[in-house]
């Protein structure tokens, strides 16, 4: 367990989702997860319904979740997405107090809808928290430091290489793929639209976001650069929770924050660009996500795949080519992505009945939860293991199919995270180097949010799919009658 913060310190907001505040200790650069009242209640639903003796939360059985979501990340994640993109997160000890006096210190920046509902706040009976570095920064690799970076803090990074502002980007990817599941309905608009695209219909209509997004994530995964770069431009058109760009640590791009990229980028690149530096930072970006992080960048070795392509996306592609293929550098960031949510073949179509008898045996042999390890420990052999008899392979392989879509929903819900800095020359250590439009930029790129899921919120997958699919075809209903609306006026 790492050291408790022991002095008064000065926190930025980083983000959050329902479960967690992420905020970042400036002077260490590390980013705190701090669990909120909406994770702990979840937690003692859960944790009752199980005892029914138990009449209170202990910290130790927070302490205990946290340090399963070390061992899955450390376990199950960074085997199978590497380490090179996966560093697990470390338990540290804090202080009473020190979660509020955070969550105070950040509030002006939180989303405003997070700062009304109590289920936002962070919970103060929590002792530890997650930590991880802030990957809005890069490491500090420089042996002779010759150019300096202040910080809003004070701090001063320097380099001798660097010169130039540190730029940050988040991207949510989403699910990459078309569902292949022989379980789904053959008239199912599953198989021509992505799940992304589909959920963008269902928050219009439950009005979560004013309107919805361009960005398709089957276009990110294509690996064609003018495909890529179209969805990252509807990213930066509609962020929503998908797209956040930070500058030196502080955010300038988002949701709720909109700056004018071109002039934030102005000092990152070098040379005449015209002021088409947003255009030239996501070409930069989109190396970076074709570059295998274990080979250096511009490498050019690829898998190909045939290409698909989602009935919503936006994208017209500026020629047509028979046998369009996807090129995916082995290695790449988002082939590692790609190859993880795939490991489910089912789709919730096919695993919501495996869900349904592994349920009703467990009715019967509740104790066969805890040998599944359908709720932890995450330990290396947890996808594999066996500890079924000989007579119950049928078990055993459901076992198997559940843990694979598990695994893919945590990977469908992941971020990338990407810093890049430019550099005043070529450094000597090219490993973390890319040379762009012959300017070089030392770079960092990691993958984060990769909390297990739940076995017991199946279910709530399902439900969830076909209110999504309701919601599209509502809005293909209506874009049909007001088409035929139009087409009366004019007769």
């Amino acid at each position: 367990m790492a050291l408790p913060i022991e002095r008064k310190t000065e926190w930025q907001y980083r983000g959050e989702g329902n479960c967690s505040l992420a905020v970042a200790n400036l002077e260490e650069q590390q980013v705190y997860r701090f669990v909120k009242q909406y994770y702990t209640q979840q937690l003692d639903a859960i944790t009752k319904s199980l005892d029914t003796q138990q009449t209170n939360l202990p910290t130790d059985i927070i302490e205990d979740e946290l340090r399963k979501v070390i061992n899955y990340v450390e376990n199950v994640m960074q085997p199978l997405l590497s380490t090179h993109y996966v560093e697990p997160p470390v338990l540290c000890e804090i202080k009473n107090g020190l979660t509020k006096e955070a969550e105070v210190m950040v509030n002006e920046s939180r989303p405003v809808h997070r700062r009304c509902k109590s289920q936002d706040n962070v919970d103060t009976r929590a002792r530890t928290a997650l930590v991880l570095p802030d990957l809005c920064f890069l490491p500090n690799t420089g042996p002779v430091y010759t150019c300096t970076q202040s910080l809003s803090n004070g701090t001063t990074i320097i380099d001798d290489t660097a010169c130039g502002p540190t730029i940050s980007i988040e991207l949510k990817p989403k699910k990459g793929f078309l569902p292949q599941s022989q379980y789904i309905d053959k008239a199912s608009l599953r198989h021509q639209v992505c799940k992304y695209c589909m959920h963008q219909r269902l928050k219009a209509r439950e009005g979560q976001w004013p309107r919805p997004t361009n960005y398709c994530p089957l276009d990110l995964f294509s690996g064609n650069r003018q495909r890529m770069k179209h969805a990252l431009l509807g990213l930066i058109h509609t962020p929503q929770n998908n797209l956040k760009i930070c500058k030196n640590g502080v955010e300038v791009y988002g949701a709720h924050k909109q700056k004018d990229l071109n002039l934030l980028l102005k000092d990152f690149f070098t040379g005449d660009a015209r002021n088409k530096y947003l255009s030239s930072f996501l070409d930069l970006v989109i190396e970076i996500l074709l570059s295998p992080r274990s080979k250096g960048g511009n490498s050019i070795e690829t898998l190909s795949f045939n290409s698909q392509v989602c009935y919503n996306s936006k994208y017209v592609p500026k020629s047509h080519s028979k046998g369009d293929s996807w090129k995916l550098p082995i290695e790449c960031v988002l082939e590692k992505i790609y190859s993880v949510q795939s490991l489910d073949e089912l789709d919730i179509d096919g695993i919501y009945p495996i869900y349904q008898h592994l349920q009703t045996h467990l009715n019967s042999y509740p104790q066969h939860r805890s040998n599944w390890g359908l709720d932890g420990p995450y330990s290396e052999d947890w996808l594999t293991r066996s500890t079924f008899t000989d007579n119950s392979e049928h078990l055993q392989s459901a076992v198997l199919k559940v843990k694979k879509f598990l695994i893919s929903k945590t990977v469908q819900d992941c971020s990338i995270m990407v810093a890049l800095q430019p550099l005043v020359k070529r450094p000597s250590d090219m490993s973390s180097v890319i040379n762009f439009d012959e300017q070089y930029f030392r770079y960092s790129i990691s993958i984060i949010d990769l909390d297990p899921k739940r076995f017991d919120k199946i279910p709530t997958y399902y439900i969830m799919e076909q209110e999504m699919e309701k919601a599209y075809q509502e809005n293909m209903d209506k874009v049909k009658l007001r088409d035929i609306g139009k087409k009366c006026e004019t007769l």
